[in-house]
């Protein structure tokens, strides 16, 4: 394939006309080579791309009067802290615009990015493995409320759902209040929002020197 994201303009009718590509390697571009899914997000600033020809997630800078897009970056497989991205194919950004999930065949993972509001740039927070469950994993959707992520895993067989609920605790160390006894920091659990690595409900704070207590 060309390796591309094109866009049209579109009338009142709905009619489609004035093609115009930005493609893989040229200009600058970049994490568009067998480019199988594009997600925009929520605010409609930015667009990114499932590249599972070189295991990318293309990011792009969107001109919300023209529609054109503009390369900003590329999260990549194996570089820096970035895993789960061998074959990635699908793409979600979750509802409040503050995190972007993918879903990778061959790594047969769910991956979760922070994304910045005010750039659209990614920085890498997870993967997420289930073997068994999520072997495959090909597509992946936010539900509209943020408190679920929905993944299809085609050598599975399966539907995966990844449901965030009930309080969310911190870990600072002392002096920080962080127990439940102490009024700690907690929050409900959403899709788009958690205290520490991975989303995870905790019945109580666990304080550490690191704050990585429930990591």
């Amino acid at each position: 394939g060309d390796g591309a994201i094109t866009r049209f303009t579109r009338n009142i009718a709905g009619n489609l006309s004035a093609p115009l590509a930005v493609i893989d390697n040229q200009a600058g571009a970049d994490g568009l080579a067998g480019a199988a899914f594009l997600a925009l997000s929520p605010d409609g600033r930015n667009a990114y791309t499932a590249a599972p020809s070189e295991d990318k997630i293309g990011i792009f800078v969107r001109n919300p009067s023209t529609g054109a897009l503009a390369f900003l970056g590329v999260q990549t497989n194996l570089v820096g802290p970035v895993t789960g991205l061998d074959g990635i194919a699908g793409l979600a950004v979750s509802p409040d615009g503050a995190y972007l999930f993918g879903a990778a065949n061959l790594s047969s993972a769910l991956t979760v990015f922070g994304r910045d509001p005010a750039t659209g740039a990614l920085a890498f927070v997870a993967a997420i493995t289930d073997p068994g469950n999520l072997d495959g994993a090909r597509a992946v959707a936010a539900s509209s409320d943020g408190q679920c992520v929905y993944v299809a895993a085609q050598t599975a067989n399966t539907v995966e759902a990844w449901c965030f609920t009930g309080p969310d605790f911190g870990d600072a160390p002392s002096p920080y209040a962080t127990l439940a006894a102490n009024a700690g920091a907690r929050h409900s659990l959403g899709a788009g929002a958690f205290l520490g690595g991975v989303p995870d409900a905790d019945p109580d704070g666990q304080p550490s020197a690191l704050a990585d207590g429930d990591d």
